[in-house]
């Protein structure tokens, strides 16, 4: 019963903090959405930034069950030769970002959330970012930074950095101008053809941001291939 309603908590409060932000919502309001007292939600959630740190919390727990997973079948798909194949590791950047695609698509909300994040001045939480955003980009340059020292691909760690960090304002730029994409015509912004559309431009970019020589593209730790 106790996870049961530590469930509910959460996920009310995902919802709320989605819609209203961390300052538009109230533990009272948390409460009313799940039918318990104030007193009781806090007994099983703590204080309100509690609550906020265990909705982003959980948001990267999946991001991360993500990342992680897709790198691990990409090491045993590429025998061992992921970090010495460009073309491998850019197909593993691709497919990382169209599984966040879909997230972001089958659970809009998120969005907000974000959105919310990052416009609200909330001292208290100003560390959410570095704990869990930065935490995800890590496992993808240590994974890029690899290949660089083992020749597989020619980019700087600086060049990859601001590729990486323009991946997450073109996904919420996406997301967040569904409106202007209807203005433009579009009636239907996160349908097949549109999400089809970002997912060939994100193909190109990652293209762009993976630079490596031919000659010297796949290699093994005992020699050329």
């Amino acid at each position: 019963m106790a996870k049961d309603s530590n469930e509910r908590i959460v996920n009310a409060a995902t919802r709320l903090f989605a819609m209203r932000g961390y300052h538009g919502t109230s533990m009272r309001d948390i409460a009313r959405e799940v039918n318990l007292t104030v007193a009781t939600v806090q007994q099983h959630a703590g204080s309100k930034e509690l609550l906020y740190r265990e909705v982003f919390r959980r948001q990267y727990e999946v991001e991360h069950n993500i990342i992680t997973s897709s790198l691990e079948a990409y090491k045993q798909k590429g025998g061992g030769l992921l970090y010495y194949s460009a073309p491998l590791l850019r197909q593993l950047l691709k497919d990382i970002w169209k599984k966040l695609i879909d997230r972001f698509r089958d659970s809009p909300e998120l969005v907000r959330l974000w959105t919310y994040r990052w416009l609200e001045s909330n001292e208290p939480t100003l560390d959410i970012d570095q704990k869990y955003s930065m935490s995800l980009y890590q496992i993808e340059l240590d994974a890029i930074g690899e290949a660089q020292q083992n020749g597989a691909i020619t980019s700087s760690r600086l060049e990859i950095l601001i590729w990486l960090s323009g991946f997450a304002w073109l996904q919420m730029g996406f997301f967040t101008g569904r409106n202007l994409i209807r203005d433009f015509g579009e009636s239907d912004p996160f349908g097949p053809r549109s999400i089809a559309a970002f997912y060939n431009f994100l193909d190109r970019y990652v293209d762009l941001m993976i630079d490596f020589d031919d000659s010297a593209n796949i290699r093994t730790k005992e020699g050329n291939l």
